[in-house]
């Protein structure tokens, strides 16, 4: 075998490689985060903490909602990316063939 051929056999499978380590990522996700208060916590200055912490974690729950967002559709586009660059390097493979590259010309 070529040993340029094998070059491409490692790029097919490192690209590929790549490609479904993303796509996997894309499915994971940061989940809303929670808060368990037990019972009454006090007030500071009238207020009571609960609304401060309340008011903190719908604002947290909102970032990490859009961060998951932000995370799935950027793994989604490298993993997509990958693959086609899996193919490419499968296709060179095939090119460098003397078997294959006759036949596609």
């Amino acid at each position: 075998m070529n040993p340029i051929t094998i070059i491409w056999v490692i790029f097919t499978i490192l690209f590929f490689t790549f490609g479904v380590i993303h796509i996997i990522a894309a499915y994971q996700s940061i989940q809303p985060f929670e808060v368990k208060a037990k019972g009454s916590v006090g007030k500071i200055m009238g207020v009571p903490v609960n609304t401060g912490l309340e008011n903190f974690v719908a604002d947290f729950n909102a970032y990490i909602a859009k961060q998951n967002n932000s995370n799935r559709f950027q793994n989604w586009l490298a993993g997509i990316g990958y693959l086609l660059a899996s193919l490419t390097a499968l296709i060179s493979m095939f090119l460098t063939i003397e078997k294959y590259s006759n036949f596609l010309r």
